[in-house]
């Protein structure tokens, strides 16, 4: 099946993958224990699938192999485009990432992965990375796992994309403002995670306690959340019983199961999931709402609920080891209610809990940004790479 559109735009022609690059197979290491990144001349990095993210490559946990072990060809040069090739998840198999050469190591790739190096006078490498980030590639590796049960690309499949190429200086001119749009949803990214670390820290440095952030004066101590809260369990109903409406229901899942045409909780509360894959799942929601399978904690004068909410997230990977259960995981009110959390006197938790909300709503304004950013970049790479808008 074809995949090239019917008319081509004017002085565009149809081209496989495999005529403007070759892609290598991977081979399957084992990495030596003894190396590490310190360790050169004589260490190679050797790159995985999850070293590849969203458009670009990660260096984080890396393994490393003997450089002697390692041929010429297998050796990333800057410009390569590193393809997952395999994975048990299918969804993950064919994405991929322009290698750069940023530091004096030397990188390989491991045998789940494949990498297409473009030849320079047939293609700009940039413009075929972006490429492979489009609808188009996805439909074509789509087709090639169809009804495999193993999620394995061959070289050969990836080289059997079909597609458009204008000319090679357009091809770059296309490649300059997609990478210009990339960089600036990833600078928008690390604003994001920037902003996350500082509350992170702010939320650690809080509770040590006491805290330069509260009033002098204050007086800080550790007590079981049951003891300062009501915890309150939802109450089961099904889709079949839910009635007509627009009122969420909040269930075991991160997201709201269905809606219904009634409420059992108003106004501001926290939620925490209590069975099923996500049982735990700590977050702030806003009624009105019906609470089901999950326990809430709601606003009170007793204290401040966005100061408990950030608690419960500093605590949220003790909460999913409390899960009990097998096949269906389970946390009711009686795992949360011993949980120590740090207190203090109202005015202190609503001084912090208000620090915590402006940067809160810093990231959620960063966030929306970013996902407008993101929709602008896949307009113009739907409009570039297919030629429906020029570049001179």
């Amino acid at each position: 099946m074809t995949l090239v559109q019917a008319k081509a735009p004017d002085g565009w022609t149809p081209v496989r993958l495999g005529d403007v690059g070759a892609c290598i197979r991977g081979v399957g290491y084992n990495p030596a224990a003894d190396l590490s990144a310190t360790d050169l001349p004589t260490t190679v990095r050797l790159l995985r699938s999850t070293n590849v993210q969203r458009r670009r490559v990660t260096l984080s946990d890396l393994q490393y192999v003997d450089q002697l072990r390692v041929s010429p060809a297998q050796i990333l040069v800057d410009g390569d485009i590193v393809i997952c090739i395999a994975n048990g998840s299918k969804a993950l198999v064919g994405k991929s990432a322009t290698f750069r050469s940023k530091d004096a190591y030397v990188y390989t790739f491991g045998a789940f992965m494949g990498c297409l190096r473009v030849d320079a006078s047939a293609a700009d490498a940039d413009f075929i990375g972006h490429l492979l980030q489009g609808d188009a590639y996805d439909i074509h590796i789509s087709l090639a796992l169809a009804g495999s049960a193993i999620n394995n690309l061959s070289p050969s499949r990836i080289e059997e994309f079909e597609f458009l190429i204008p000319p090679i200086e357009e091809q770059r001119a296309i490649a300059t403002a997609l990478t210009d749009a990339a960089a600036w949803v990833e600078s928008l990214d690390a604003l994001i995670a920037k902003k996350r670390d500082v509350r992170n820290a702010l939320l650690q440095r809080c509770f040590r306690g006491p805290s330069d952030l509260a009033p002098r004066g204050s007086n800080w101590s550790r007590v079981a959340l049951g003891d300062v809260v009501t915890l309150e369990k939802g109450q089961l109903i099904t889709e079949a019983t839910s009635g007509n409406g627009n009122i969420p229901v909040i269930a075991g899942g991160l997201m709201p199961s269905y809606y219904t045409d009634r409420f059992n909780r108003a106004g501001r509360l926290i939620s925490v999931s209590a069975s099923g894959a996500n049982a735990g799942y700590v977050a702030l929601r806003q009624g009105p709402l019906w609470a089901s399978d999950c326990t809430t904690i709601s606003e009170s004068t007793n204290y401040d609920l966005i100061f408990l909410l950030a608690q419960l997230q500093l605590l949220q990977d003790k909460i999913y080891r409390a899960q009990t259960g097998g096949a269906q995981p389970h946390i009711h009110a009686v795992d949360l209610a011993p949980l120590v959390i740090h207190w203090c006197d109202l005015s202190s938790q609503i001084a912090l809990g208000r620090v915590l909300m402006d940067i809160d709503a810093e990231i959620e304004a960063l966030v929306s940004q970013r996902d407008k950013a993101e929709l602008i970049r896949q307009g113009m790479a739907e409009d570039l790479l297919s030629g429906k808008v020029r570049l001179a």
